[in-house]
């Protein structure tokens, strides 16, 4: 199950390495909207991207938008592939992958 390693996985790819991150699953953020890209995911802590960590894709999910997976990092969103929405702050929330960084969104 999602967990602390895979949180400093995300933490770290959003420019954040050093923190101490603190992972959620289910609605903690509230419902997710959006496509579900991963499920099962399982980082070691050596990836430097979610993309390298073992994991299912989005053909073989059959999870729903109430158990996704959440981070809280210490500052803002930076460019990159990953953001985290729908918390209190830019800085937790369900985790939301895409190709494109954080300015366009």
């Amino acid at each position: 199950g999602w967990d602390k390693t895979d949180a400093y996985v995300v933490c770290k790819q959003m420019g954040f390495p050093d923190l101490e991150p603190i992972a959620y699953s289910g609605d903690d953020f509230g419902v997710a909207t959006g496509p579900v890209v991963y499920s099962d995911v399982d980082c070691s802590g050596w990836e430097n991207y979610l993309i390298e960590c073992q994991k299912k894709n989005y053909l073989e999910i059959t999870c729903s938008y109430t158990t996704v997976a959440g981070v809280m990092c210490a500052d803002d969103c930076s460019d990159g592939d990953v953001r985290l929405v729908g918390g209190e702050t830019r800085s937790e929330g369900p985790v939301v992958y895409s190709d494109v960084d954080c300015s366009g969104w």
